[in-house]
């Protein structure tokens, strides 16, 4: 997470929040997989993560989340995007209130679509612990564009941090659709990404945090 810090360590999204445009209560959480988890105190500054986050990083050429260089760090106020960072403070603010919310998100690997589970919930002391648990992993062609080994330009392109599409125009397209629309299979450097929410996750998850702060629960529409 160069400049921005987020939830979990992942390469496509190792500067950005997540999503998927639901909140629902937590539920019971599955063994079937790490869950990787990092907690913040009530001034949001990092105060621990877990031994999965640093595996995950390990993994997925995260060494920019390594402990020591964000252990400390602002972790709402380091998101640049400020939409999604308006998102991830109401979201927090109610898991202080005893609102706990959980939703999904895509985080792509440059050879693996991955959909994931957060859950952020509030502590003792005003800390709040997000948890995030993978699901679905499918294996496709390698995406160069999400590989940060890659040479980059000066230019860039958004990716929403909830489905992963990219911004092309006034659309919003899967990377495949967009790398194919803006001819980067042939491009000696690639354009940087910075992350953001479409239109569509926006609203919903909007949507989700207004129910959940009315009732205290949002299902999925």
């Amino acid at each position: 997470m160069p400049t921005d810090l987020i939830p979990h360590p992942g390469p496509a999204n190792i500067d950005f929040a997540p999503g998927a445009g639901t909140v629902a209560p937590p539920s019971m959480e599955t063994n079937a997989q790490p869950t990787i988890r990092y907690r913040v105190d009530s001034k949001n500054q990092l105060i621990s993560v877990s031994d999965e986050w640093i595996a995950f990083a390990a993994e997925n050429d995260g060494e920019s989340v390594a402990p020591d260089l964000v252990l400390g760090k602002n972790l709402l106020a380091a998101i640049s995007d400020l939409t999604l960072r308006q998102l991830y403070l109401q979201l927090v603010a109610l898991a202080r209130l005893g609102r706990p919310a959980r939703f999904r998100f895509r985080c792509d690997s440059p050879g693996f679509r991955r959909l994931f589970e957060m859950t952020i919930r509030g502590q003792e002391g005003g800390v709040v612990e997000f948890s995030s648990v993978l699901l679905e992993s499918e294996s496709r062609p390698e995406v160069a564009l999400f590989d940060f080994h890659q040479a980059r330009n000066e230019s860039f392109l958004r990716v929403c941090s909830w489905c992963q599409r990219i911004a092309v125009g006034t659309s919003w397209l899967p990377v495949e659709e967009a790398v194919d629309r803006l001819g980067l299979m042939h491009q000696p450097t690639l354009p940087s990404l910075t992350h953001g929410i479409c239109e569509k996750c926006n609203s919903e998850m909007l949507a989700a945090i207004a129910k959940l702060g009315r009732s205290g629960t949002a299902e999925p529409a």
